[in-house]
């Protein structure tokens, strides 16, 4: 057993173990709590502010428009990374989709050019696509 700084309350040693096997100082509980206070401190944003920000966007994400209770989690503060100025809010897979195309916009229009063409190939009906893409 082990005690979480945070919380004081004892939890097993599995309980300070990410997702992907690293270890972590909080409580599963704790630490996606620690993690938003960092992220809201490194770009400088306060609660306030980043409930505004929340609010303006109806707790959706920015891109997708999943809502936030949908998710089960926070919103993440998205932020260019060169000038690292928040842009606004995203659900997690937005989020790591955008670093994964390198926040660049040339590379996100060839991926929207492929889609729409790979799918328009293939034969398939973009509306069934939305649908299938509203469901999940």
């Amino acid at each position: 057993m082990e005690m979480c700084p945070r919380c004081k309350e004892f939890y097993p040693s599995t309980e300070f173990v990410a997702g992907n096997g690293s270890r972590r100082r909080y409580c599963g509980t704790c630490q996606p709590v620690v993690n938003f206070h960092y992220s809201l401190r490194k770009y400088g944003i306060d609660i306030p502010t980043y409930e505004a920000m929340a609010t303006a966007q109806d707790h959706e994400c920015a891109i997708c428009r999943t809502a936030e209770a949908d998710t089960g989690e926070r919103l993440l503060l998205d932020h260019c990374h060169v000038t690292g100025k928040v842009r606004g809010l995203l659900c997690r897979n937005c989020n790591t989709g955008l670093a994964r195309f390198k926040d660049s916009t040339m590379i996100l229009q060839n991926a929207f050019a492929y889609m729409q063409n790979a799918l328009w190939d293939v034969g398939h009906d973009l509306t069934d696509i939305e649908q299938y893409l509203r469901r999940s």
